[in-house]
């Protein structure tokens, strides 16, 4: 199979600028974030595989 080819940049500036702060994510997601955060030794490490440019990442390494 071959790899998707954009020719356009949309995508790539679209998911560079969305959903790495914490403010742009639904409030279930915030809910989940701060449930596991609770926890006697919060989140530990992180692998944020496959989601864009690593928003997730970006947004709970800011935040926590």
């Amino acid at each position: 199979m071959d790899n998707l080819i954009f020719t356009s940049d949309f995508i790539v500036n679209l998911f560079d600028k969305y959903r790495d702060k914490l403010e742009d994510f639904y409030p279930s997601e915030k809910w989940a974030f701060e449930k596991i955060n609770s926890l006697a030794n919060g989140f530990g490490e992180i692998l944020d595989v496959g989601c864009a440019t690593g928003g997730l990442g970006r947004a709970l390494s800011t935040h926590y």
